[in-house]
């Protein structure tokens, strides 16, 4: 392990603390949206498994992603390759599958994970290792504002994506293959008759189990 990620696990443990302390008299999340049961809630698959023939909505939405993301392949963070982007934003959207909206602090032109970002990360990690979504796959999405050009936004996501990929697997142990890192930069505004609003720079989970 690398003095990087050292440090990241100490500020963990202190933060957990932090975090452990400000539950009992937070309302809601850190992000201010959900509660951690809420946030589980929300990222269940509706309809379960199924023996019919036919696809249920979650089932035929989170093929079209994967499908989507296999196509990408290697050229995630290598390649903007927009179409293919909008190609798995318009699946999430029109299947409804099961998301939440987080907001993870990042300094300004920086995918770093900030001391800021660590609480909302830490509750992230404890709502995938509820019982009920073990098994899942999840689709870790970047989105950014409308400021910057559209290739710029897009890169800063997919680096912020993988921060928060690579965050929850070295310190919850989620496997690898459960995360699927995808920046979208203004492809998907939050707020679209805002695009400069903060509401639109959000980390995106989505359950594409399928």
């Amino acid at each position: 392990m690398n003095n990087r990620h050292q440090q990241i696990l100490r500020r963990i443990v202190f933060s957990g603390i932090v975090v452990a302390f400000a539950g009992a008299f937070a309302p809601a999340s850190h992000a201010g949206e959900l509660s951690k049961d809420q946030m589980v809630k929300a990222l269940q698959k509706k309809g379960g498994k199924t023996r019919s023939l036919t696809l249920s909505n979650d089932q035929a939405g989170a093929n079209e992603v994967q499908k989507a993301v296999k196509t990408l392949g290697g050229r995630l963070s290598r390649e903007i390759v927009v179409e293919e982007r909008k190609q798995i934003a318009k699946a999430v959207t029109d299947h409804k599958l099961p998301a939440i909206d987080l907001t993870i602090p990042f300094e300004y032109d920086s995918a770093a994970i900030s001391q800021k970002a660590v609480p909302a990360l830490v509750t992230l990690g404890q709502v995938l290792q509820d019982a009920s979504l073990q098994g899942s796959t999840f689709l870790v999405g970047g989105h950014t504002d409308s400021r910057g050009s559209n290739e710029y936004n897009i890169k800063l996501s997919q680096a912020r994506a993988q921060s928060v990929r690579t965050f929850l697997i070295e310190t919850f142990g989620i496997k690898g293959g459960k995360l699927i890192a995808v920046g979208f930069g203004e492809i998907q505004l939050k707020s679209p008759h805002d695009p400069e609003s903060g509401e639109n720079r959000r980390v995106q989970l989505v359950n594409v189990t399928n």
